[in-house]
């Protein structure tokens, strides 16, 4: 039997569980809910799990890495994966009927694969083509499905039920899934992981200075959604810094 065969029926049978719970759920987001979080019991839970797992694994991974690493390769690194995921945005803005800035991002994109090697050099930023960002969330919201409840998932994070599709979408429109080795991928992702963390180490710690980190976050994810949807465009880097939070008493030095 062909691995490569059996890997993607796996891979398909993910995307179609994922693709039934959205549709046993989209009924409860066909009108705005009253209570946009009306998980919150199960959310905090995932929301500290991943809290706890960040802190035991990844935050002294990615500290390592950062200390070990170059500033340059790890410039490249993210320069790279940055541009791995222009497929995804770009599906999305098309689905969305917003032309313009697919097609803009489809030429950022090659000029990142060739003038800059393959994306080691984000070429098109430099040249003021700014990547115009958008995903399945936004792209159901401007279909006019309703956000329903906002979840918050083990290991992924934030999204709303509306969302929920575009978690295999973002894997089959990232070329890494068209790698047939799975060890590769999996190398490839943890080190995608890694270097992501390791340039949201600042962001995470105004997260965590924040009064209600949970409800802190949340309202971020939200407000992002919402100016995606109306047709604005603003990197996730860009809205942690916009957002300032309500400093946190336990953490701030008395004065003297």
């Amino acid at each position: 039997m062909d691995s490569t065969g059996g890997r993607s029926g796996k891979l398909n049978g993910a995307g179609i569980a994922v693709f039934l719970v959205f549709l046993a759920l989209v009924g409860c987001a066909a009108s705005p809910a009253r209570n946009r979080d009306p998980l919150q019991a199960f959310n905090r839970k995932a929301y500290a799990f991943n809290d706890k797992l960040d802190r035991a694994v990844l935050e002294p991974i990615s500290k390592a890495y950062t200390k070990v690493t170059p500033r340059p390769m790890r410039t490249g690194i993210h320069n790279f994966f940055h541009n791995l995921g222009y497929p995804y945005v770009i599906v999305n803005n098309f689905l969305q009927g917003r032309f313009k800035p697919g097609f803009t991002n489809i030429g950022g994109f090659i000029l990142n694969l060739t003038v800059g090697i393959g994306g080691l050099f984000d070429v098109a930023d430099d040249m003021g083509i700014r990547r115009l960002d958008q995903n399945f969330g936004a792209t159901a919201g401007v279909w006019g499905i309703g956000e329903g409840a906002y979840l918050v998932l083990p290991f992924l994070g934030p999204t709303t039920v509306r969302g929920l599709p575009g978690i295999p979408l973002q894997w089959f429109t990232s070329p890494v899934s068209s790698v047939s080795d799975t060890r590769v991928q999996i190398t490839i992702s943890a080190l995608d992981t890694i270097s992501t963390r390791a340039g949201h180490q600042q962001d995470i710690e105004h997260i965590r200075d924040a009064l209600d980190p949970y409800s802190f976050l949340k309202s971020g994810f939200l407000q992002h959604q919402n100016y995606l949807i109306h047709g604005g465009s603003v990197s996730n880097e860009e809205l942690l810094q916009e957002l300032q939070p309500a400093p946190n008493p336990a953490s701030t030095p008395p004065a003297k």
